[in-house]
């Protein structure tokens, strides 16, 4: 929707009492005004269900239709969308916009895409076309060089949601998913030996770790009970955890990203619901302070070397792009990526900060501090193939020559969509 001079207006609003922090997958009704969309409270482990809403073009209310951890769609007098791997249909009337029956099962085993995306389509004729879902192998964590040589391989293959380097870059800490259902937890991989150790056991999502300078600890997001916080444990493993943080309502989170070189802070990206940065100090009070608290979505904040810049993407623009600001914060800002970006990552020497471009590309741009803060022109290293997310997905050596990347997740088969005419005679035959 466009307001005067064509400036796009905002046709949903955010559920602030409900917790909700983005609207994805908008359907239209057939009238071409009112339309259908998710309302999430998180990622891919929200701490309240997702609802399917109605919203219009000329008004920002909207009306809760029931919960979906779901895309949704509108074809054939019924509402699509997945349950529990299920594709179901409820009939719905687009005039009154309220359901009329209950829902039904379609098809069984319908594949996903980056948690909530189903994948199936249907046509007002009556087509139906959708994917089942295949078995996630997961990834290799792999070792390149600048010019995108392939080193060498890191552990097992694994669903990998995030990884760090460790100081001496002898190990690395992950995200890492086991079980069924799958629970995540923080993992070290001793990269000389390549045997991976379990860090954390909690039944809740331990995730996001960061190093100490010294490699003695590590600092992870926690969700235990319902309530993220940040936690810190022995890189050992020999002792409990240490709670650093809580967060203030359940449906915050906390999600570490770096840990100063000096030792003396935590940047963190809170959720509250909207995305900012954060310090948490850790001396005297330890009360933590925004870094960066703005109506944008800002995440990944990482400290130079010297601890005098931080790196961090934002969507300010309308568009992820890498920033750096002066640490402490002054109100000085220079956007270092020019065609988009995330996940910044320094190295060890401060002079050139890396970032993944929207098309997966591994970015380097120089970085000049000696009089002013002035940045490069990014160059295109290799194709890292990597999910374009805030999540870090890379780790880079100090001298930045080598990079351990989370390779493209493998499938364990490879499906052939299923296209069913006049679907809906189909199922109720």
């Amino acid at each position: 929707m466009s307001g005067a001079g064509g400036v796009p207006t905002p046709a949903t609003t955010l559920d602030k009492a409900y917790g909700e922090t983005n609207h994805r997958f908008p359907h239209f009704f057939p009238d071409g005004r009112h339309f259908f969309y998710t309302a999430v409270t998180g990622g891919a482990n929200a701490p309240k269900p997702s609802l399917i809403k109605i919203g219009a073009l000329d008004s920002t209310q909207a009306t809760t239709l029931f919960q979906a951890e779901s895309s949704v769609a509108y074809a054939s007098g019924h509402l699509l969308f997945l349950r529990d791997g299920s594709l179901m249909a409820q009939p719905f009337d687009p005039a009154s916009r309220q359901s009329t029956g209950d829902a039904f099962p379609v098809a069984e085993q319908i594949g996903t895409e980056n948690v909530r995306y189903a994948s199936f389509s249907a046509s007002p004729a009556g087509v139906l076309v959708y994917g089942h879902g295949a078995g996630v192998a997961g990834a290799q964590l792999t070792w390149f060089d600048r010019t995108g040589k392939a080193l060498g391989t890191v552990g097992d293959v694994g669903l990998y949601d995030s990884i760090a380097l460790s100081p001496d870059e002898r190990r690395v800490a992950v995200t890492l998913r086991t079980g069924s259902p799958p629970n995540r937890d923080v993992w070290v991989i001793d990269l000389t030996r390549s045997v991976s150790s379990r860090l954390t056991f909690d039944p809740g999502d331990d995730t996001n770790p960061v190093w100490s300078p010294d490699g003695s600890r590590i600092a992870f997001e926690s969700r235990r009970s319902g309530q993220s916080g940040l936690r810190l444990k022995l890189a050992g493993g020999t002792t409990d955890d240490e709670l650093l943080l809580k967060a203030d309502a359940p449906v915050a989170s906390m999600t570490p990203t770096d840990w100063s070189r000096d030792g003396r802070f935590i940047a963190y990206t809170g959720t509250a619901p909207g995305a900012d940065l954060w310090i948490l100090p850790l001396s005297g009070d330890r009360k933590p302070f925004a870094f960066l608290q703005t109506p944008f979505i800002e995440s990944s904040a990482v400290f130079a070397p010297d601890g005098r810049w931080i790196a961090y993407r934002s969507d300010e623009s309308g568009q992820s792009q890498v920033y750096v600001q002066p640490f402490p914060a002054t109100g000085g800002k220079f956007q270092v990526s020019k065609n988009g970006g995330v996940q910044p990552s320094w190295r060890g020497d401060g002079k050139e900060l890396f970032f993944i471009a929207p098309d997966a590309t591994m970015m380097a741009a120089a970085i000049d501090t000696t009089r002013q803060f002035e940045a490069g022109v990014p160059q295109s290293l290799f194709q890292s193939g990597i999910a374009v997310l805030s999540t870090r997905l890379y780790g880079v050596t100090r001298d930045g020559k080598r990079f351990l990347v989370v390779g493209v997740p493998q499938r364990s088969s490879a499906l052939p969509l299923t296209v069913v005419v006049n679907w809906l005679s189909a199922v109720q035959k």
